[in-house]
C-alpha cells in the first residue's frame, strides 16, 4: 500500500501595515495635501484569510488637473504612503502599483488646510 503525503506551505495571511482610511475620501484639518495608500483587496488566491485588504504598496501616484499632471510622487518600497503638496482644488488621482497594474482613477477634492486621504485599491480574484 501506498501513502501520499500532501505538504502544504501555510503563510500567515498578510496584514496592512498601514491601516486604511476609515471612510473614503477622509478628510483633517492638515496641510494641504492628499494622502494615498495602495492595497490590495479580495484574493480566493489567498485561502483561510480575510478578504480585507493589505498593502499599502509602493508604485506610482498621480494627480491630475485639466489632463495635466500637477503632482507625482513614485515609493519602491511596500509600508509607505504618499504625499502629495497640492494647491486647493479638483484633481484626478491615478495610480500605478509596483506589480505594473494601474488602478482606475478617482476624483479627489482638496480644500485649503485639509489633508485628504484617499487610498486606492486592486481587486484580486
Amino acid at each position: 500500500m501506498v501513502h501520499a503525503a500532501v505538504l502544504t506551505h501555510h503563510t500567515p495571511c498578510p496584514k496592512p501595515t498601514v491601516a486604511v482610511a476609515p471612510r473614503e475620501p477622509y478628510e483633517t484639518r492638515g496641510p494641504t495635501e492628499v494622502v494615498v495608500g495602495l492595497y490590495v483587496q479580495g484574493g480566493a488566491l489567498r485561502p483561510n484569510c480575510p478578504q480585507e485588504p493589505y498593502g499599502p504598496d509602493g508604485g506610482t501616484v498621480t494627480l491630475s488637473a485639466h489632463g495635466r499632471i500637477v503632482a507625482r510622487e513614485t515609493i519602491r518600497d511596500a509600508g509607505k504612503l504618499f504625499v502629495l503638496t497640492v494647491t486647493p482644488g479638483s484633481y484626478t488621482l491615478g495610480a500605478r502599483i509596483a506589480n505594473g497594474v494601474r488602478l482606475p482613477p478617482v476624483s479627489v477634492t482638496v480644500r485649503e488646510g485639509y489633508t485628504v486621504r484617499r487610498d486606492l485599491f486592486e481587486d484580486v480574484p
